[in-house]
């Protein structure tokens, strides 16, 4: 299901349009969680999950493409990429398994 998903997500996030791209040096759980209250009332049923996908670039740097999706439609609700110089522990161990991370 995890790599379903994964696909459903990468293709949504590639004919989403209107993403934003952030750069933040120093990227930690703390702001990804921030994001994501902010956001608290896009969620509005259950079809619509939180998540974040680590993305290696060409260039051998990382991404995470930060969202809200809805797995009934697969559509994004709302998502941007983050460019980082570091990342926190917590999230790179989340990531270390899996590109893709559901938070609930």
């Amino acid at each position: 299901m995890t790599f379903n998903l994964l696909t459903m997500i990468m293709w949504a996030c590639v004919a989403s349009t209107g993403a934003t791209i952030v750069y933040i040096a120093y990227l930690n759980l703390d702001e990804i969680t921030r994001w994501f209250l902010e956001r608290e009332s896009l969620i509005v049923d259950q079809d619509d999950i939180a998540f974040t996908v680590q993305e290696k670039q060409s260039s051998g740097h990382y991404r995470i493409i930060q969202g809200i999706f809805n797995t009934k439609n697969h559509q994004i609700v709302e998502a941007r990429t983050i460019k980082y110089d570091l990342i926190d522990r917590e999230i790179a161990n989340a990531h270390s398994d899996a590109e893709l991370v559901i938070y609930q």
